[in-house]
């Protein structure tokens, strides 16, 4: 599971908020949805950047959000707190990049193709430096791995609603400023992007201690999440979708990464204010959404495996996707704005299918090394008590 299973006691889901796994399918989707739409963008076919471009805006901060919200506070020894968060975000990270690399080795893709066995076992020891490349996606564990770090060290002054939304907005600041500065920001610490993504985790932060403050205040249930009030989801989701649509092409960056959109894995974000006002109205427009959803079966089994579904979709764009869009474009007309739409659509839905009873048998068989370090399966024992 992606962000938490701290919510679950000894009867399966039995604790769980429903909203809060539809919400993380939702966010699961959009991350299928976004990693296809880079692929026919980078193919060329731009009339698909806005849609990029919206995605983009927001469905990072939505799993920062939704983990602070998820948060348990637990009294543990700072060696067992490593140990269990490297168990549960780390090792997936390198169950799936190594995972990445094997299938890679089969199935070259992009610049993999020039490379010989040397130059897969160099990339593949990036994970020394927190940076996955044959699963590029779970950078977000590695990024959340580093926000909890820096959680477990300052949540003994962050005891009031008060100070947490408080140290929200003094790490958003310190996130501006680093984003204004950032190349004077890495020669002054000599720490260079994407090492163990320290930069991104100042923005992160930022969101997970939204998510963990609107969870103190009960925002969106008076009972703490299990039954939020519709009245309020409604508005929440009508006027944060619009706020959403108003605001995400206004950011006009500058930005870091090779596509003119906000993406968070490159700290690359633009418009410090453009992209905050964004994220938090589109990631609260996808939980009230989520909170207005029917409970329905598949969706909640979806939100339950998204961790597994991040890794498994960071095998799939870093192999597949590509090339699957490159040998089915020819096939539809692209130019044609409602086909392209429909086309990526159904392309993640696809895709969304293929991995899913993947990620259920992975969750049966290995659920230890799925983020779930004290789960009993059939091949391992629990790794942690």
């Amino acid at each position: 599971m992606l962000l938490s299973d701290r919510i679950q006691t000894s009867k399966p889901h039995s604790s769980r908020i429903a909203w809060l796994d539809i919400a993380k399918a939702y966010g699961i989707f959009l991350v299928f949805y976004g990693h296809l739409l880079e692929s026919f963008v980078d193919l060329d076919y731009v009339l698909l950047l806005s849609a990029l471009k919206f995605k983009h805006s927001f469905h990072i901060p939505l799993f920062f959000i939704l983990s602070g919200y998820v948060y348990k506070d637990k009294k543990q020894s700072l060696g067992y707190f490593l140990k269990y968060q490297a168990l549960s975000r780390l090792l997936p990270v390198l169950v799936f990049n190594t995972i990445g690399l094997g299938i890679a080795l089969v199935f070259p893709a992009g610049q993999q193709e020039a490379w010989n066995l040397e130059a897969y076992v160099f990339h593949w020891l990036k994970l020394l430096r927190g940076f996955p490349v044959f699963s590029a996606v779970t950078w977000f564990l590695v990024c959340l791995f580093v926000v909890e770090i820096i959680h477990f060290g300052l949540k003994r002054y962050l005891r009031s609603a008060r100070a947490i939304f408080g140290a929200a907005i003094a790490f958003s600041v310190v996130g501006a400023l680093v984003n204004s500065q950032f190349d004077l920001v890495v020669s002054l610490t000599g720490i260079d992007r994407n090492v163990w993504y320290v930069y991104e985790a100042i923005a992160a932060y930022s969101f997970y201690l939204f998510g963990l403050g609107c969870a103190r205040l009960r925002v969106f249930a008076s009972d703490g999440g299990a039954h939020p009030h519709r009245g309020r989801s409604l508005a929440v989701a009508v006027g944060g979708v619009a706020l959403t649509v108003l605001t995400f092409g206004l950011n006009s960056g500058p930005f870091r990464g090779s596509i003119e959109i906000v993406s968070m894995a490159v700290a690359s974000y633009g418009n410090w204010f453009w992209f905050l006002l964004t994220a938090l109205a589109g990631a609260l427009a996808t939980m009230a959404i989520a909170q207005l959803t029917p409970p329905w079966p598949p969706l909640l089994d979806i939100g339950r495996s998204t961790l597994i579904l991040l890794g498994l979709n960071g095998i799939l764009d870093n192999t597949f996707n590509i090339e699957i869009v490159r040998a089915i474009a020819p096939y539809f007309n692209l130019q044609n704005s409602a086909t392209a739409h429909i086309l990526a659509f159904g392309l993640t839905l696809l895709s969304l299918l293929v991995a899913w009873p993947v990620a259920k048998l992975l969750n049966t068989v290995v659920p230890q090394l799925m983020g779930r370090p004290k789960a009993r399966g059939p091949w391992l024992k629990p790794l942690v008590r």
